[in-house]
């Protein structure tokens, strides 16, 4: 089986394959990059599933791979203030199936410097007084003590995803 991950975050990368060692047996990988066709930021759950769908579509057009994921993350204002979260689209050419991550409340001082144009890694960097958060534990890792990093936040998101494939048997449809 090949599978394919429309992102060059190596983050990202490796909560697929993670996940998918996990469920899906043997299977080669490969990342390509893929356009979200959203914002920078999205702010809602359907921006970030859209552009899950969109990375997961333009990674099987671009590789031919039996299942494509997209991965995208972004943060959701509440009553109770922003929360970040990450939506995993796979596509099998047919179908869509989709994950999401836990999500965490972003404290108020952080998620008020995240704008259209500010990401919430570039602030993060700011945050922990260091480049490249966003590719490594992320904002997960640092809100949270690496409790949960982004890997793992994402590595939920995907096997959420993949449950409809690996536990198809809960997934029929039951006929009366």
């Amino acid at each position: 089986m090949k599978i394919s991950v429309g992102t060059g975050n190596g983050t990202k990368i490796a909560a697929v394959v993670e996940a998918c060692r996990e469920v899906l047996g043997e299977f080669e990988v490969v990342s390509t990059r893929a356009d979200s066709g959203v914002s920078d930021m999205p702010t809602t759950d359907d921006e970030m599933i859209a552009g899950a769908m969109n990375r997961a579509r333009d990674a099987r057009e671009r590789t031919g791979a039996d299942l494509s994921f997209g991965l995208e993350g972004g943060m959701v204002e509440t009553l109770h203030g922003w929360f970040l979260r990450g939506w995993v689209a796979v596509y099998d050419g047919r179908e869509y199936y989709l994950g999401c991550s836990p999500g965490i409340l972003v404290p108020e001082n952080i998620a008020c410097q995240v704008t259209p144009h500010v990401e919430l890694g570039e602030v993060m960097d700011r945050v922990a007084k260091r480049k490249g958060v966003k590719g490594a534990e992320g904002a997960y890792g640092i809100l949270t003590r690496n409790k949960i990093d982004r890997k793992a936040a994402f590595k939920a998101a995907v096997l959420s995803a993949l449950a409809p494939i690996y536990n198809e048997e809960m997934y029929k449809a039951v006929k009366t």
